[in-house]
């Protein structure tokens, strides 16, 4: 809480008028510490000469601290013969100050102020000295008010803080899928006129034959138009992940699909486009009759860029494996392969942004899957060259295994 913000100091003002009707002395102040310095920000009797003043060593700032740091309240019976007063000798002689409190607020780790109570004359000395007890317990709830009201602020400040960076993410969000978009339309274009001219070109190669000049620029020419292909290529994923993170920030689990489907339907297509590879699938039966809610668009993506990381590797083998862990109420996928493993410098970084391994990689593809994860309330781990990888079953060694566990809250019998 600031201390120069008006509830504070309304707080502030109303514990001195009870510590004042409390032990019936005259002069009451509360000193804050505010970017290292100590400010008065309250005091009674009210004098507006006095607030905001800052406190500097000779006005007793390296007491203040000792106060401050030991966190106990200090009494000065005798002030004008305490040698810890020297600084306010004058103010304590003019207004016949016999004894001083010094109160520490604090709560948890954090330093609110000091209450400092003047005792003018004997008769307001020996009713505050009566009130010690009575003045500590006071100040240690006031303390505790005070300190609580402090962390609730903080704390909306945080969330506040939260919400504009989610809002702020949203509209940015937005503004990446409409650019991305943009991007796509132009890259498909031209993609599909470097491809076609690569087709054209290949079939009129037989004619530069007879004319190496001729037959120089020509193979010059379709170098180029491949590299121009390549490159086309790289940016079509890009942009393609970029829409994925745009998507993500507006996840919306309102597709009620089967785990076990989804999965079997990636084997499928899987199989079609890595004829290459050896597919295997184990997938727990029970999970055959439960329905969860997903953004299935995500999920599937999720799933193709896990697949498309395996064959990245080399893999020849890749198994899509489910369980129901019915005592977590989780359910797990675990998609392995015996591609080349993961250094273990390297499975330090694969889930942080645009760090990729590979010369056409963009770096989103393994981030995004763990934020689809995220985003649908599950976690994802992966393991790399562990001899838990061996799957008895199937008798394979997969160097790596993504294991994905999805918590099933949301999901229902059909």
């Amino acid at each position: 809480m600031n201390s120069k913000s008006g509830g504070f100091r309304e707080l502030i003002r109303h514990a001195l008028e009870i510590i004042r009707d409390m032990t019936g002395c005259s002069r009451l102040c509360f000193i804050a510490k505010e970017n290292g310095e100590f400010v008065m920000t309250a005091n009674i009797p009210e004098n507006q000469r006095d607030i905001g003043m800052a406190l500097d060593k000779d006005f007793g700032k390296d007491f203040l601290v000792q106060v401050m740091d030991k966190r106990k309240m200090v009494f000065v019976g005798h002030a004008k013969d305490d040698s810890r007063l020297c600084y306010m000798r004058g103010l304590i002689n003019v207004y016949n100050i016999e004894s001083i409190l010094f109160a520490p607020l604090y709560y948890k780790d954090i330093n609110i102020g000091i209450i400092v109570v003047d005792a003018v004359g004997c008769q307001e000395k020996n009713i505050l000295d009566m009130n010690l007890r009575k003045v500590k317990e006071f100040v240690k709830f006031c303390a505790e008010a005070i300190g609580r009201e402090i962390e609730i602020q903080k704390n909306d400040a945080k969330i506040l803080e939260i919400v504009k960076e989610s809002e702020a993410f949203c509209v940015l969000g937005r503004h990446t899928a409409g650019i991305a978009h943009t991007f796509r339309n132009s890259m498909v274009s031209i993609g599909g006129f470097a491809q076609r001219l690569i087709e054209v070109l290949g079939k009129k190669a037989s004619l530069f034959e007879k004319y190496p000049e001729s037959k120089k620029l020509f193979n010059d020419v379709s170098d180029k138009m491949k590299i121009i292909d390549r490159e086309v290529r790289k940016l079509e994923r890009f942009i393609k992940d970029i829409l994925i993170y745009s998507k993500i920030q507006n996840c919306v689990k309102t597709d009620k699909k089967n785990i076990n489907g989804i999965l079997l339907d990636e084997l499928r297509v899987a199989r079609e486009r890595h004829k290459d590879v050896k597919f295997l699938g184990k997938f727990d039966k029970r999970l055959d009759k439960i329905m969860v809610l997903i953004d299935s668009a995500l999920f599937t993506s999720a799933m193709d860029d896990i697949i498309s990381n395996a064959i990245q590797a080399k893999a020849s083998t890749l198994l899509i494996k489910t369980e129901l862990d019915s005592g977590a109420g989780i359910c797990r996928i675990i998609i392995a392969n015996n591609g080349e493993k993961i250094s273990e410098e390297n499975l330090k970084e694969i889930f942080s942004p645009f760090f990729t391994t590979k010369p056409y990689g963009t770096g989103l593809g393994l981030p995004n899957v763990s934020a689809i994860v995220a985003a649908h309330g599950g976690t994802l781990k992966v393991e790399s060259a562990d001899s838990n990888n061996h799957d008895k079953n199937h008798n394979n060694f997969f160097a790596t295994k993504f294991e994905i566990s999805l918590p099933l809250k949301n999901s229902f019998m059909y």
